[in-house]
């Protein structure tokens, strides 16, 4: 088959623009949506989805119908869910794609997706921009400034604030690439609860010896600026007066008596240095204690 040139492949996507339904592939989805439009180009099951997708702008979009796409791809890429809310374009999710070892190339011109299984694709040319998946969103995440040095300590992917994060861990799914990041403040109260409510010193110690380098925004100047002043901090550090030193009880009176033999006993009890002599005639008979007859 001979290959088609550029030229025609531009006039057939000219043409397709036209006369066939689209979807938008998108890199920040983690799963693929179908606007209502489009639901005669998708094949709609009968069970309802349980997912709930959270939009750039703040707000959520319930899930309707689970649905598969028309394509002779292997699953879960084909998987997808109708949202109604949808209005302008139904999405495509190429974290899907990639979850089922599809490669998705981009151009200026075009996009393509490529079978991981059985095809090889050689990159050659310098790397301008590299970044990571979040293993958990399973989105794309680049550094926002150049100079960075560790993926730890210099960067952060929250889709919402630290402590709800926490708090409650659901499964989330996005249709979007922007995520709020928490203030300073929210932050270093998470950490240190976390951190089992440790006191200012011990807490900065620790930092500045690095037992802290994995945890994100975490730095000695975050510490000490917005250091939580916390009631279980000081509730773990407080010393309890003894009971019992000070007893109200009245105190029994000892006979006389009774207090002199004490007085002579512990006399008695105490250490000298004596020497004890015995002098013993020495003889010819030995006295053994022997263990007899062995079997």
């Amino acid at each position: 088959m001979n290959q088609k040139t550029k030229l025609e492949r531009k006039r057939e996507r000219r043409k397709a623009t036209y006369t066939s339904p689209t979807i938008l592939m998108d890199s920040a989805a983690t799963s693929t949506v179908i606007k209502t439009k489009d639901a005669h180009y998708v094949n709609i099951s009968d069970e309802e989805s349980t997912k709930t997708f959270y939009n750039a702008n703040g707000t959520t979009s319930k899930a309707g119908k689970k649905a598969t796409l028309k394509y002779n791809l292997r699953s879960p890429a084909t998987d997808a869910d109708m949202v109604d809310s949808l209005a302008t374009n139904s999405l495509l999710s190429t974290s899907k794609l990639a979850d089922t070892n599809y490669i998705t190339i981009f151009t200026k011109d075009e996009v393509q997706v490529i079978d991981g299984e059985t095809a090889k694709v050689n990159i050659e040319g310098d790397v301008v921009m590299q970044g990571w998946r979040c293993p958990r969103t399973k989105l794309w995440r680049v550094p926002l400034t150049q100079d960075w040095s560790n993926v730890n300590t210099d960067t952060a992917l929250l889709s919402q604030e630290v402590t709800d994060l926490i708090m409650s861990r659901r499964s989330e799914h996005l249709l979007h690439s922007v995520h709020e990041l928490p203030n300073t403040e929210q932050v270093i109260a998470w950490y240190h609860a976390a951190a089992g409510y440790p006191t200012k010193a011990t807490w900065i110690k620790a930092i500045d010896a690095g037992f802290f380098a994995t945890w994100p925004m975490l730095t000695l100047k975050a510490v000490r600026k917005h250091y939580p002043e916390s009631d279980e901090t000081t509730k773990g550090h407080m010393r309890r007066i003894k009971s019992g030193v000070r007893s109200t009880k009245e105190q029994v009176q000892e006979p006389e008596e009774v207090n002199e033999a004490l007085t002579r006993l512990a006399e008695l009890r105490k250490k000298h240095r004596d020497i004890y002599v015995q002098v013993k005639e020495a003889s010819d008979i030995i006295y053994t204690d022997q263990t007899g007859k062995f079997p």
